[in-house]
């Protein structure tokens, strides 16, 4: 398990350090993990919000690929084995 800071996870999904924290501040739904006082997202639950949040269209909310979810954790867990 590899724990990334908010830099690192900003710069991954391409926003600002600071829309992570009000991400937090907001009881959005996204795996932030405290540590002491400074918060920290697991490296794999980053990958799988990614892989969640792909879409076919705006309309459709399924994963793009046409794996099922479950099979694609399946997958992401075997990865940080």
């Amino acid at each position: 398990m590899k724990l990334l800071n908010m830099v690192e996870v900003a710069k991954r999904l391409a926003i600002s350090a600071r829309t992570l924290y009000q991400w937090h501040w907001l009881g959005k739904n996204f795996p932030f993990v405290k540590v002491g006082r400074s918060l920290r997202v697991d490296e794999s639950d980053l990958d799988q919000f990614i892989i969640e949040g792909k879409m076919r269209a705006t309309s459709d909310k399924r994963p793009s690929s046409t794996k099922s979810l479950s099979e694609q954790e399946l997958a992401m867990e075997r990865r940080c084995k």
